[in-house]
């Protein structure tokens, strides 16, 4: 998705790559699991109704609640942070 945001004009897709220095990336670490787990709790909540994730990070981690959802090209990317959208 980041592809077709990108080539379709929406220079605010990947922004924050040019502000934030990219030099520690190889120092992050994702934690597939226990981000599953949090998102499936917010998933359970009834108080909220959408959940904001990068299509592929929904797809890698088998997100399939349909309060799951990619917010477009519109926003940042949602691949370093998830939004939660209440009821």
């Amino acid at each position: 998705m980041a592809r077709f945001c990108s080539r379709n004009g929406y220079w605010q897709y990947s922004l924050l790559k040019s502000i934030i220095p990219q030099g520690s990336r190889q120092d992050f670490e994702f934690y597939a699991a226990k981000t599953k787990h949090l998102v499936e709790l917010f998933c359970q909540h009834n108080k909220i109704g959408k959940i904001f994730i990068e299509p592929h990070l929904q797809s890698r981690l088998g997100l399939t609640d349909p309060k799951v959802r990619f917010h477009g090209c519109h926003a940042v990317r949602h691949d370093d942070h998830i939004h939660i959208q209440l009821k």
